[in-house]
């Protein structure tokens, strides 16, 4: 009898322990996920995280005391790879529901076919279409400012080896762009100099410009083409203007118009390519640029053993001076110099954006063959430039501001994607137009990360997995071996 006592009083012990810790992790779980503010993200991209730039968003929006109600149009029934998407933008919109101190408000899910009304006050078209609706704190403003994201504004295919790759989540630029967009009210509108050979927006080649041109539009700029030969002065609603990449020269009344627009306080963005003569001396000269005709060397720091493919050393500027702090490299594929111009004595406030190593030289004379036999070095006494050589800097004078790149593959389609490149991009177009408080570095791409190596780290890799382990595993082998033929 007694023992059948214990045994009950065993088993219900047990039986109670187990309900009382189940109990105590539901509430444990339920307070963690009511109250508990911090979370941790552990992927090695920060997947799970907003950005810098999105946590400033989200400030503006608690400093303005104004509210965003989401809505989302899901059908009732989906397939398993739509439920694994729709799974995706929650949790990422759940993190901003977070982190605004619930100023976004949760998802509100609606099915198109049961809330037409809906689906017609918003125009919603396709289903998956999320809704940013914009509620003031004081009075409700709520179906009169609102935007629209598609899934294809969510979603990007990118393309590999001319083929169609996976898609690429795009939902943090989205939701931080349609944010922004729903506060400013405006999009800034920047024109894009065409006629001189320049790259397409609409080009998806390596040198096109169809990538930044998504990725402006989603930051919430309005692109716009402008020929200057056609246009006796450059708009007055142009936020900022960029050159990039011009194959042929300026005509002179071109140039005289681009002066013209810096006198009036305009903003410029130009990105020069090597062995070009783009004819804008007098531009340059009347904001104390200079470009070299010659080509940039950096042993040091290049990209895989490429010395003509510099790694820059940031400056300090505050276009660059988050990309600094951040763990990603930035990369050119051919630059030139672009230096101060020397004996000028106006008030120009001049800073370096990108430098080389002082390793690094501009080489002057690259476009004579210097046969098989010949490697191009530094040479005293010449026109080549001695490192840290500079690549690119920004500058202010009067009301006008300009930044001048020695290159402009960075900006194209193949390039714009790897490390900080897009970051650098957007972060000129922003303190050009004034908008300082977008500074920062971007919502990361999840889907495609490349790694820049240094020639440097190329030769430790190259020692340690090629050489040192399996010379390590050798010699452990001949150890083993020499012991037993030794007893």
């Amino acid at each position: 009898m007694k023992t059948s006592t214990f045994k009950l009083l065993k088993t219900s012990n047990i039986i109670l322990t187990i309900l009382l810790s189940l109990a105590l992790f539901g509430v444990v779980n339920f307070l963690c996920s009511e109250f508990l503010v911090y979370r941790w993200d552990l992927t090695t991209t920060g997947e799970f995280s907003l950005s810098e730039k999105s946590l400033r968003v989200l400030q503006e929006l608690k400093k303005r005391n104004v509210r965003i109600n989401v809505i989302g149009f899901f059908a009732p029934t989906q397939t398993p790879a739509e439920s694994v998407k729709r799974k995706k933008v929650l949790d990422i919109l759940e993190e901003y529901h977070m982190r605004s101190d619930k100023m976004i408000g949760e998802v509100q899910t609606l099915d198109p076919d049961e809330n037409p009304h809906a689906v017609q006050k918003f125009g919603v078209r396709r289903w998956g279409t999320l809704v940013f609706e914009l509620v003031d704190g004081s009075a409700s403003t709520a179906g009169q400012h609102f935007a629209l994201i598609s899934p294809s504004d969510l979603w990007g295919g990118r393309m590999v080896d001319g083929k169609s790759g996976a898609d690429e989540f795009l939902g943090e630029n989205a939701f931080t762009s349609a944010v922004q967009s729903l506060l400013s009210g405006k999009r800034k509108t920047i024109y894009l100099v065409e006629g001189h050979g320049e790259s397409s927006t609409k080009s998806k080649e390596a040198n096109g410009l169809k990538d930044f041109a998504d990725l402006a539009t989603r930051n919430n700029f309005l692109l716009q083409p402008l020929n200057l030969s056609q246009t006796p002065e450059v708009p007055e609603d142009a936020s900022a203007l960029m050159i990039v990449g011009p194959q042929g020269a300026f005509e002179q009344g071109e140039t005289q118009n681009l002066i013209r627009y810096v006198d009036r306080g305009g903003k410029l963005m130009i990105c020069e390519e090597i062995n070009r003569t783009s004819g804008l001396d007098n531009l340059y000269e009347k904001i104390g640029v200079e470009l070299g005709s010659n080509l940039v060397v950096d042993p040091k720091r290049s990209f895989y053993m490429r010395p003509t493919s510099p790694i820059p050393v940031i400056g300090h500027h505050p276009i660059v001076n988050d990309l600094r702090a951040g763990k990603d490299n930035l990369l050119l594929a051919t630059a030139r110099s672009v230096e101060r111009r020397l004996g000028d004595t106006r008030a120009i406030q001049i800073t370096d954006l990108l430098i080389t190593s002082a390793d690094a030289w501009a080489e002057s004379d690259f476009l004579t063959d210097p046969g098989k036999d010949k490697k191009i070095k530094f040479d005293p006494g010449t026109k080549d430039i001695k490192g840290p050589v500079t690549l690119a800097l920004a500058l202010e004078i009067d009301k006008a501001k300009a930044v001048v790149f020695g290159d402009s593959d960075f900006i194209g389609n193949d390039l714009i994607k790897v490390g900080a490149n897009s970051d650098l991009i957007l972060n000129t177009l922003n303190w050009l137009v004034g908008d300082d408080q977008n500074l920062g570095i971007t919502p990361k791409d999840p889907v495609f990360k490349f790694v820049t190596l240094t020639k440097s780290q190329t030769w430790e890799i190259f020692y340690i997995v090629v050489l040192g382990i399996p010379i390590l595993i050798g010699g452990c082998g001949i150890w083993v071996w020499w012991r037993r033929r030794s007893l």
